[in-house]
């Protein structure tokens, strides 16, 4: 029997000798059965990492030891408490939890003490992780939203940083977070609004003011304008409205996407009439669209802001070349993505989508047979290579529906070509493309979502020239002659740029003035829940 004994004893004294590295053993092994991983009510949300974290201190407390909360520890609470200024919520990282029971002083108890590390722990690898790819994924909340985060073995880099000086935990953090200038900027806009909060902010009562008026509203447009950066007139109690208040006005439509017609009507009061609380929830989602970006988006590139309507050519972090854009209509959502520009088309034919042929070109062909000729199009036997061309007056088109339809209508190259006279491809799986037009009065809107989904530029010819700069074989010239023949004809691009399809609703322009726009696909808010939910 003693023989029984002496192992039983032993076995006793190593848990009792590392009850804590047990604990968190078992803790991970039962995760790792299925079994609920909850502490205090708080699930882990970095359970399938905590093995291999875990796993390089032998299982061993990283951040509490003989009871109580080691230097990094500490550190790390001050890191988690800044996950604020990123726009996310520190309770994604148990911080009230951790907070809570730190509070208690020493802690003695070996589970107590091995759920703590783990709490910690499971913090600091969630808020990794967040900070490098995002906390939701788009693909899940957005139709046509394709992100390519950035990869990083956030476990890797939260236990090199915990070995080295505890003071080494903050920068470690502030270089997994966008490095791009525009997300600290969006930073620094966030903490302006939440130390703005409590301020009195005058609301603006359902009244048209413009140039000339009188009235006690005039005051309270005054301070309601001054409530926000880059709309401050001079203190002014006057109740007069002058031309100086309008051009403050203008200025302010202009960085909300509006009309700048100085009028103070229905649209221009919505945004001035936003709280402090609204305007953070919009940064909020704009960051974390950020964090879903790729770590290098090209020293030279191609962007293009969906909601602002704008393509931006950026050679590092300058604009060089800047256009108003067209984009995709609220049902026909202009896809978010990011690829390289492969050529141009000049002269481009435009093979018409099913859905836009079904839905738009056969009803008008039906009203009216001389459509196709009034457009220049043609139609074709199919969508193969081997298509013919078909005579439309052999086709009863009364008999036509969207279930037997089994052509293919063609625009040919030409002014009136809904391409314009040059195409941009970069081609991507949701066959999206920037392209010319010959709608240009479109771009006099401010609000420009009339495209099927394709983006239409201001300026094709500037990009054109950009794109194709250098290269002796398609000189302007060679260009401008190509273009002259009517000859559908291919540009190969050397270099081939990145083109990033983004989505902001926030941004800083070069002046530093915060610049908000309406959310025309709907998407902020969906994402603010998310961002929210625990």
């Amino acid at each position: 029997m003693g023989l029984w004994i002496f192992p039983a004893l032993l076995l006793f004294w190593c848990a009792a000798a590392t009850g804590d590295d047990n604990v968190i053993q078992a803790r991970l092994r039962a995760i790792a059965q299925g079994v609920d991983s909850a502490i205090d009510g708080k699930r882990l949300s970095s359970s399938e990492l905590l093995d291999g974290f875990y796993a390089r201190s032998n299982y061993a407390t990283v951040w509490v030891q003989s009871g109580k909360v080691t230097a990094h520890g500490r550190a790390l609470v001050g890191v988690l408490g800044g996950a604020q200024d990123h726009g996310l919520d520190t309770r994604d990282y148990h911080l009230p939890t951790i907070s809570a029971r730190i509070a208690e002083g020493r802690i003695a108890e070996a589970k107590r003490s091995a759920e703590l590390d783990l709490l910690l722990t499971d913090g600091a690898l969630t808020y990794a992780r967040h900070l490098t790819r995002g906390k939701v994924q788009p693909e899940q909340l957005y139709d046509s939203w394709k992100a390519r985060p950035r990869e990083q073995d956030v476990a890797a880099i939260v236990w090199r940083a915990r070995s080295g000086d505890a003071r080494a935990l903050d920068p470690a953090y502030r270089l997994l977070a966008p490095r791009d200038p525009r997300y600290q900027q969006l930073k620094v806009l966030l903490r302006e609004l939440g130390n703005s909060i409590g301020l009195p902010l005058p609301r603006l009562p359902s009244i048209l003011l413009r140039l000339d008026d009188h009235s006690a509203e005039v005051s309270l447009l005054r301070k309601r304008l001054a409530a926000w950066r880059g709309d401050q007139p001079e203190v002014d109690p006057s109740q007069i409205f002058d031309i100086a208040l309008e051009a403050r006005v203008k200025q302010f439509q202009l960085r909300h996407g509006l009309e700048p017609d100085g009028v103070v009507g229905e649209r221009t009061r919505r945004w001035l009439n936003k709280t402090y609380a609204e305007r953070m929830r919009q940064v909020r989602v704009n960051l974390e669209r950020w964090r879903w970006m790729p770590a290098d988006l090209g020293s030279r590139r191609i962007e293009v802001n969906i909601a602002g309507f704008r393509v931006d050519v950026m050679e590092a972090d300058r604009k060089v070349l800047s256009m108003r854009a067209i984009v995709g209509k609220p049902y026909h959502k202009t896809p978010v993505f990011s690829d390289r520009m492969a050529y141009l088309v000049l002269n481009p034919s435009w093979n018409v989508p099913w859905s836009i042929a079904v839905n738009e070109i056969l009803p008008a062909l039906q009203q009216d047979p001389s459509y196709l000729q009034e457009k220049n199009m043609r139609i074709l036997s199919g969508w193969g290579h081997d298509a013919e061309i078909v005579d439309s007056r052999g086709i009863d088109w009364g008999t036509v529906t969207k279930k037997n339809f089994r052509y293919r209508f063609q625009q040919l190259p030409g002014d009136t070509n809904a391409l314009g006279r040059v195409k941009f491809m970069f081609p991507n799986e949701f066959d999206v493309y920037l392209h010319d037009t010959p709608a240009r009065s479109l771009f006099t809107s401010q609000s420009r979502g009339f495209s099927h989904g394709c983006v239409r530029l201001e300026k094709p010819m500037d990009l054109a020239d950009y794109l194709l700069r250098g290269d002796e074989r398609w000189t302007r010239e060679r260009v401008r002659e190509v273009l002259a023949s009517g000859q559908e004809t291919e540009a190969p691009v050397r270099d081939r740029l990145p083109v990033h399809i983004m989505y902001w609703t926030v941004w800083i322009d070069g002046a530093g003035l915060p610049h908000f726009r309406n959310d025309i696909y709907d998407r902020d808010e969906p994402l603010a829940m998310a961002l929210i939910d625990d």
